[in-house]
């Protein structure tokens, strides 16, 4: 009876120690890729509230390609105009230059590298939804419009910051909106928001923080296409009478037609407006 306690005390110190610190292996978690599941040689792991995939089978499934280098342990994944890299044990990666900070960092478990799935991903252009009840990840990945419609929307929101601070000339929203929301007028009312010319002066005003949430394609035909787009940003407005709404945060679903060959913005909602510090 003794021998069989230390045996079970035993298989606890093990399963306790045989992971890193933070890293959790309760349940398997699984990875799927367009609805696909994705066969890894060590399985996916839960650290810190990120899951952590092996580097080689994550982006090549993507069809990039990976480098190693060896001295300063550093991964390097390309695919098309995209390069990504990330370093073992930093927290900062950069996609095509561009440094973003990560959560958890690349490192290294038995024996194998693994890298953040929701970065990886997301750098490459997909939505990744995480299913905690039932441990999975899936990973979706966009079609060319998705993606153009995203890019238009982040140009947007470059547009308005620039306009907010110190003014934007009519003439350069005509690439981004349509006919109908350049037409719509300025402010809240127009189909899409912006600020008169010369409305708002330097003033310190801003958009910050801008994140893409959500992309969904609601239609496509010969027609019509349409893709929505939902993104989040907090806009600052150090003018503001009111200490409460000096920061807002803004989170809003645009609606992106095909017009002409490109896509742009034709209408927003807002889905929620709070007062942040």
């Amino acid at each position: 009876m003794k021998q069989n306690w230390l045996i079970v005390l035993l298989v606890g110190v093990l399963l306790l120690t045989g992971f890193p610190n933070g890293v959790t292996a309760a349940q398997p978690i699984s990875i799927t890729l367009d609805g696909e599941e994705l066969d890894f040689d060590v399985a996916p792991v839960l650290e810190s509230g990120r899951v952590l995939v092996p580097v080689r089978v994550i982006f090549e499934a993507f069809g990039a390609t990976v480098d190693w280098d060896t001295a300063t342990n550093t991964i390097t994944a390309r695919r098309d105009n995209d390069t990504i890299k990330l370093t073992i044990g930093n927290k900062t990666a950069h996609k095509n230059g561009e440094a973003v900070e990560l959560d958890v960092p690349a490192k290294i478990i038995r024996g194998r590298t693994l890298v953040p799935v929701r970065f990886v991903s997301e750098a490459l252009g997909a939505k990744v939804l995480w299913d905690s009840k039932n441990q999975v990840v899936s990973i979706h990945q966009r079609n060319e419009l998705e993606l153009q419609a995203i890019e238009q929307v982040k140009k947007y929101l470059s547009m308005l910051d620039k306009a907010v601070g110190g003014g934007l000339e009519d003439e350069e929203w005509e690439s981004i909106l349509s006919e109908a929301a350049i037409k719509s007028g300025y402010g809240i009312d127009a189909r899409v928001f912006k600020p008169m010319s010369g409305q708002m002066g330097s003033s310190g005003r801003s958009i910050q923080d801008i994140a893409i949430v959500d992309s969904k394609t609601l239609s496509i035909g010969p027609n019509i296409t349409t893709i929505m787009v939902t993104a989040r940003y907090i806009y600052y407005d150090p003018t503001s009478p009111f200490v409460a709404r000096t920061r807002l945060q803004y989170e809003k679903n645009y609606y992106l037609i095909k017009e002409q060959g490109d896509m742009v913005l034709d209408r927003e909602e807002t889905v929620k407006e709070t007062p942040v510090k």
